[in-house]
C-alpha cells in the first residue's frame, strides 16, 4: 500500500478550531488506486461538529458517504477506504464549543 504521507488537519490544529468552520479536502490518487484514510487524533463537539467522509467521485454529488464522525474517538485502528481514487473530507462546526479537532493521513 503506497502512501503519500500527506496529512490533513482541522484549522488551527492542535489548537481549537474556529466556530462556523466549513472546510473541504478533496483527496485524489493515481487512477486505479484507492484512498485509505486514518485518523491519529479525533476530538470534535459531539453531534454538532462533524467530519463527513465521502468516496466515489470528485464532487460531493458524485460521491457516497462512508462515515459521518463526531465526538472524542480513538480511530487509530480504523481505516476508511474509497473504492476509487477520490475521497472528500468535509468538516463543519457550529457556533459554540470548539475542540482540538482532528488529524488524519
Amino acid at each position: 500500500m503506497a502512501s503519500s504521507g500527506d496529512s490533513i488537519e482541522s484549522p488551527n490544529y492542535p489548537g481549537k478550531y474556529r466556530p462556523l468552520a466549513d472546510c473541504k479536502w478533496t483527496l485524489e490518487g493515481p487512477v486505479g488506486t484507492s484512498i485509505v484514510l486514518q485518523f491519529t487524533e479525533f476530538d470534535t463537539e459531539r453531534t454538532f461538529d462533524t467530519v463527513q467522509i465521502l468516496a466515489g467521485g470528485r464532487t460531493e454529488d458524485a460521491s457516497v458517504t462512508l462515515a459521518t464522525l463526531s465526538g472524542k474517538q480513538n480511530l487509530s485502528q480504523q481505516f476508511f477506504t474509497s473504492a476509487s481514487n477520490f475521497m472528500i473530507v468535509h468538516f463543519r462546526s457550529d457556533a459554540t464549543v470548539e475542540k482540538a479537532g482532528f488529524r488524519a493521513s
